[in-house]
C-alpha cells in the first residue's frame, strides 16, 4: 500500500510539473504574435471568446521597456529583443506554455515560455537582451 501511495505521488508531482499547452498565438496589435519580448498573444481554446484573448508574460527574464522606457537606449534595446522575440517565435516548429500562473496585478498568465525545445528566458538573457528576473528592476539608461 505505501508503495502505491508513493507512486501516485511521483506521477502527480511529474505531471503537475510537466504542465505545457501548446495554446495558439493570435496576431495583435501591429498585427505581430509578440506584444513585446516578454509577451506573447495567444488564444485558449475551449474558453468563450469574451475571454479567450490574453497575454502570456515570459516568465523569469526582464526585458527593456519600448513604450515606456526611461531613455531612447532602453527603447532601442527593447526593439532589438522584441525583434529578436519575433524571429524565433515566427520561426518556430513548436510553441508551449508551461506551467502557467495567473498574475492578477497585471491580468495576464506567466509561464515559462518552450520554443523547440529551449526556454526563451534563458536564451533573451544569453544574447543580452534581456536580464534574469529578480523582482527588482534596474534601469536600463546609465547615468
Amino acid at each position: 500500500m505505501r508503495w502505491l501511495l508513493t507512486l501516485l505521488i511521483v506521477f502527480y508531482s511529474g505531471s503537475a510539473i510537466a504542465a505545457c499547452y501548446d495554446w495558439p498565438m493570435r496576431r495583435g496589435k501591429g498585427g505581430l504574435v509578440i506584444k513585446d519580448a516578454g509577451a506573447i498573444y495567444v488564444t485558449l481554446p475551449h474558453v468563450p471568446k469574451e475571454m479567450a484573448n490574453l497575454v502570456v508574460n515570459v516568465r523569469g527574464v526582464l526585458i527593456p521597456r519600448i513604450r515606456f522606457g526611461e531613455c531612447p537606449g532602453e527603447k532601442r534595446r527593447g526593439k532589438k529583443a522584441r525583434k529578436f522575440v519575433v524571429k524565433v517565435v515566427t520561426k518556430a516548429r513548436k510553441v508551449r506554455f508551461c506551467d502557467p500562473v495567473w498574475d492578477g496585478k497585471s491580468n495576464r498568465i506567466v509561464a515559462k515560455v518552450d520554443i523547440d525545445g529551449f526556454n526563451l528566458a534563458e536564451e533573451i538573457v544569453k544574447k543580452g537582451l534581456g536580464r534574469v528576473a529578480t523582482g527588482k528592476r534596474k534601469s536600463w539608461c546609465t547615468k
